[in-house]
């Protein structure tokens, strides 16, 4: 009997035994399922790592690359900024150049110009323009009736001579119509002397009249200072208006006192 239950105590013992050691060699199911989460997760842990290093380090050498073709463009650029103002520069100076040449060449011209007034005004120093004379037919007489009226203004008689080169009408023939203005008449005097004699007279005089016509003796001159003396019209008019005394220089001017 007591062996029957040595033998069960035993038997329990070893089962008691077997039982704590495959305990200690299999752990719980939940225990190893924990380890297993935790090393799926650092796995998963270190793959995300990688992968966001890998994409970082691509994304890092991409924008690196997208920088120096940046830079590569930023200097192409500034090359062809540098060039394009060298370019403008380079206008700038021959605009200037060109714009100094015209104001020479226009300072030239006016002066050409004055020279030409000038020049002209002398080879008409010695001619007397006369308005408002009645033109008859040919005008076969016209030098005829000149020195009568240049001598009638002079007071000579009709035996002194008055030295006339050429007579002749300016501008195209009239048609004849009633009313029409008659065209000037271009005496060139052989004497210059003389002909500033007749038009100190005549300035002297009230009124000169040929065949009941009044007429007017001036100075000839150049298309060009005839023009400037037409646009200083109205300054002459005021000065005779205040009776102040004027006078015409050459090649152009207005004096007066």
């Amino acid at each position: 009997m007591w062996s029957a239950d040595n033998a069960v105590s035993r038997r329990r013992k070893t089962l008691t035994e077997s039982s704590q050691e495959q305990s200690q060699s299999h752990p719980p199911a939940t225990l190893a399922s924990k380890e297993h989460m935790q090393m799926w997760f650092r796995e998963l842990q270190d793959k995300f790592m990688t992968t966001v290093q890998d994409q970082f380090n691509t994304m890092r050498e991409d924008m690196k690359q997208a920088v120096q073709e940046l830079q590569v463009d930023v200097a192409k650029l500034e090359e062809r900024t540098d060039m394009l103002e060298r370019i403008v520069q380079n206008a700038e100076e021959e605009a200037q150049q060109h714009s100094e040449t015209q104001e020479h060449l226009v300072r030239l011209t006016h002066n050409v110009e004055l020279q030409c007034e000038d020049l002209e005004n002398r080879s008409r120093r010695s001619n007397i323009r006369i308005e408002n004379m009645v033109e008859a037919g040919e005008d076969k007489d016209l030098k005829m009736a000149v020195q009568v009226v240049f001598r009638d203004i002079l007071a000579m008689e009709e035996a002194e001579y008055i030295k006339i080169d050429r007579v002749h009408r300016v501008g195209p023939r009239r048609k004849g119509e009633p009313g029409e203005r008659p065209r000037d008449v271009l005496v060139a005097m052989s004497s210059y002397p003389q002909k500033q004699q007749i038009l100190r007279k005549a300035r002297g005089m009230d009124h000169i009249r040929m065949n009941g016509v009044e007429i007017q003796l001036f100075q000839d001159l150049a298309l060009v200072t005839l023009q400037k003396r037409r646009a200083m019209g109205p300054v002459v008019k005021e000065l005779v208006s205040r009776k102040i005394r004027y006078k015409w220089t050459f090649p152009f001017g207005l004096l007066f006192s």
